[in-house]
């Protein structure tokens, strides 16, 4: 009798503790931020979001008439005060959980992150996965209200073509928030953010009609990379440098090369395959970083004359490609001296095998790295010529 009571009340029990959906809220009542951007104004911080339009952003019930996104702005003495400023111009409660893009404007950035990424850090809402860029020469919230062509969500539109240029161009680099917290906090090494600028006057790019025309008037681009140390950004690299940085830190995986024929013109090479080992090693008390790279082309493009069936000829491609590969790396390391930034992690390397050197090195690493010596082992495979061991070009010259 006992267990069959038991068996009756235990149902009734289990509704008594469930608390049902306490915490819902329903998609009606939510913006979807896409995209954040934070400037520096006076002694003020603006936020701006990126706000998509449900209705405009859906194939069968678009109207054409209304764009795909709506920009919130606010200001405030910290992020969060601006941010809840939003909901009194806003009809709806701002949801960043689907947030694609963090855009800091230069004078953030130059200030230093720490306390901006804390709140990304520290509210449930916020993902991780997003990625950090740096806006150069314009505030980050200009950079939310460009419209783009190809897709209806510019934050959508800057994220996917940030992974292309990086896996196809190689000047880039994809950095989440994860990333970006771990190499700010990282023993001996410093972090990088790629840098995005805005072409052609700001307020056309808000317009339907700039996107409306085969070349749109205002458009964004990606522009190398930036340097941080710590958590404040001291300066920039352009497009060669920052592959060189890429390189060094293995983070290449397709790009194309330009090397010099012998008799004039150049060859385009189509890099498939890249590996680099970056290792640190003591001589006569003092550390020397060792990069070795071993790199993977196929033939792309002949704009000269040169007879490929010779092993003579495609040598001499290898050893221009490698040693346009070395000039970038140098260049690269050549910037981050003069900022005094180790983005290498050369630093890291040293204290990972020689930590009681780095105990006493640590402190003055900056002027040690500015100085320290770097070796090079770069090698060049041509694999495949294309459909024809010759050009055509060849004959045009018989």
């Amino acid at each position: 009798m006992l267990k069959r009571l038991t068996g009756l009340l235990a149902p009734f029990l289990a509704l008594c503790i469930v608390t049902g959906c306490w915490s819902k809220r329903e998609m009606n009542e939510l913006a979807i931020v896409v995209g954040i951007g934070v400037d520096k104004i006076d002694s003020q911080i603006k936020v701006t979001f990126q706000v998509v339009d449900p209705g405009e952003v859906a194939p069968k019930k678009s109207s054409g008439g209304r764009s795909p996104i709506t920009v919130y702005e606010s200001k405030g003495d910290t992020y969060l005060e601006a941010m809840r400023k939003i909901t009194t111009k806003s009809p709806r409660q701002m949801y960043p959980s689907h947030l694609r893009v963090l855009v800091i404007g230069e004078s953030i950035a130059r200030e230093g992150l720490s306390e901006i990424l804390d709140i990304f850090t520290r509210d449930w809402e916020h993902r991780s996965d997003f990625i950090a860029l740096v806006s150069k020469g314009s505030p980050a919230g200009e950079i939310l209200k460009v419209l783009t062509p190809i897709d209806k969500i510019p934050a959508n539109e800057l994220y996917s073509s940030l992974e292309t240029a990086e896996k196809k161009w190689a000047p880039v680099s994809v950095v989440t928030l994860d990333k970006l917290i771990n190499n700010m906090t990282e023993t001996g090494k410093e972090s990088v953010l790629s840098a995005v600028i805005l072409k052609g006057p700001a307020d056309k790019g808000q317009e339907r009609n700039n996107i409306d025309q085969i070349k749109p008037e205002t458009y964004l681009q990606y522009a190398g990379l930036s340097v941080f140390k710590k958590d404040k950004l001291l300066g920039w690299m352009n497009e060669s440098e920052s592959k060189g940085y890429n390189y060094i830190t293995d983070n290449i995986h397709s790009t194309v090369h330009k090397a010099a024929c012998p008799d004039g013109g150049i060859a385009v090479l189509d890099l498939i395959r890249s590996k680099t080992n970056v290792k640190a090693r003591m001589k006569n008390g003092k550390p020397v970083i060792l990069i070795s790279l071993r790199s993977e082309e196929n033939i792309g493009e002949m704009r000269c004359v040169m007879d490929l069936r010779k092993r003579e000829n495609i040598r001499y491609l290898e050893k221009s490609v490698a040693d346009d590969i070395r000039r970038r790396m140098q260049d690269s390391i050549g910037r981050a001296r003069d900022l005094g930034s180790d983005i290498f992690g050369f630093g890291k390397k040293v204290y990972q095998k020689y930590p009681a050197y780095w105990k006493q090195a640590k402190e003055e690493w900056t002027s040690v790295f500015r100085e320290l010596p770097i070796e090079y082992d770069i090698q060049v495979n041509i694999r495949q010529l294309g459909r024809s061991n010759n050009s055509f070009i060849n004959r045009l010259e018989d």
